[in-house]
């Protein structure tokens, strides 16, 4: 069922008002951010104080993540512990390991990890991670050599490092994401505000904005009409 000239021309109107409105309503947004960071920025602290902050709240997550984080990453590589009874040789080759070396013994996990890997986690809970493919590609010696590289990054705290530098990373980003976040959200509604004013089909992702055109397109125009004129 074809529409009107008439009926076009409020459609295109009233899709033209919401597509302005929502421009609108993220530049209020990014205006409101803007005074934030403005007002943040003028009652900064101390430079070195500042710095002194982020070390520290850099430091004490990534701490935090190392001691506490290996329950997390377990459920996360949908990891199952390895019964002693189902594997008793591979246990006895970790068992000789740690005592040859200065590691609490660790539990052993096993996971699909989507290639022959292992991985080792250090924390109040050690634990080592084997894919499953490695028991069938590799021989008893390789096994060992590998599980004892992986307990050597144990002994060394090499997880500890690369949790701190990555919580560094991230904690950076984020600081450089606030201070974006106007220019964010600027962004992120002018295309989408842009296209109902343009007459261009919208096939972005599900957002609100989009959401509430794809229902105003489906509206009666008459109502439309009337619902746009009361936001503006």
């Amino acid at each position: 069922m074809s529409q009107s000239p008439d009926g076009t021309l409020g459609l295109r109107t009233a899709m033209a008002l919401a597509g302005a409105t929502t421009i609108a309503v993220y530049a209020v947004v990014a205006a409101g951010l803007w005074l934030l960071a403005r007002y943040a920025w003028a009652n900064r602290p101390d430079p070195l104080a500042l710095a002194a902050t982020f070390l520290l709240a850099t430091l004490l997550s990534g701490y935090l993540t190392y001691r506490f984080g290996t329950g997390r990453t377990l459920a996360g590589l949908d990891a199952r512990e390895l019964p002693r009874e189902r594997a008793l040789p591979f246990h006895r080759i970790v068992d000789a390991l740690a005592g040859k070396m200065d590691v609490d013994r660790p539990r052993v996990f096993v996971a699909r990890l989507g290639e022959p890997n292992a991985l080792a986690l250090g924390g109040t809970s050690p634990a080592l991670v084997i894919d499953y493919s490695l028991f069938r590609l590799l021989s008893p010696p390789e096994l060992e050599g590998v599980l004892a590289h992986e307990l050597a990054h144990i002994e060394g705290r090499d997880a500890l490092v690369q949790t701190l530098a990555h919580s560094g990373v991230h904690t950076l980003v984020g600081v450089v994401a606030l201070a974006l976040a106007p220019l964010a959200v600027v962004a992120g509604g002018g295309g989408p505000g842009l296209a109902p004013v343009r007459g261009v089909a919208d096939r972005g992702p599900p957002t609100l904005p989009r959401r509430l055109r794809l229902g105003a397109a489906q509206t009666p125009t008459p109502l439309l009409i009337g619902v746009a004129l009361r936001w503006v």
